[in-house]
Formats: structure tokens, C-alpha cells, sequence
């Protein structure tokens, strides 16, 4: 019997540090949430957005928080497809660190 080693493939992640390695604390202003209600409302910082200008407005927060993490959080009741679709535009406006809530 021969074993080989594979290289495993996956998503590439970031998992949180120990508290006492965090070199910096957080600015809650340099953070982005999106917001999916039941009602497929969108919400950037509080601020209504629609689907189509929310890559724009990502990008106008990314001129001034370029290394923000964006924060997506959705309703319970809608599917996951939704929440999806706010990942994939936040990727194309340039995110690199995207999270997600759950309720």
C-alpha cells in the first residue's frame, strides 16, 4: 500500500487570534455592515441601498477604509441566495475580508 499526500483545497479564511496577540484595537468606523432584511432591503451602515448601486457605494467607503472588514448580516427568513449575491458584490467592489453575522 502506498499513501500519497494530497494538497487539500478549500476557501481561503481568517480565523480570530488570541486576545492577548491583537496588536490593535478595532475602530468600529473603519468596519462596513450590510444589512439584508426580509423585505430584500439593503442596508449599508444603516444607509438604505439598492442592489444595483450597492457595489458603488462599497466602493466610495473603500476610498476612505480600504482594509475594512465588511460585516454581512440577513434576516432569518430569507435565503441564503440573497446573502450570497451581497458577498459576491461586495467581492467584485474590491472587499477582501468579508464576515458573517448570525442572529
Amino acid at each position: 500500500m502506498v499513501i500519497l499526500r494530497q494538497k487539500s483545497k478549500g476557501l481561503k479564511s481568517l480565523l480570530p487570534e488570541d486576545a492577548a496577540n491583537q496588536v490593535r484595537a478595532p475602530h468600529p468606523m473603519d468596519d462596513i455592515a450590510i444589512s439584508i432584511s426580509h423585505d430584500q432591503k439593503l442596508r449599508v451602515n444603516h444607509e438604505e441601498v439598492s442592489v444595483e448601486k450597492l457595489g458603488d457605494r462599497l466602493r466610495g467607503l473603500f476610498v476612505s477604509t480600504a482594509d475594512a472588514v465588511i460585516f454581512v448580516r440577513g434576516d432569518k427568513d430569507i435565503d441564503f441566495g440573497d446573502v450570497a449575491q451581497g458577498i459576491d458584490i461586495a467581492r467584485g467592489a474590491g472587499a477582501n475580508r468579508i464576515a458573517l453575522i448570525t442572529h
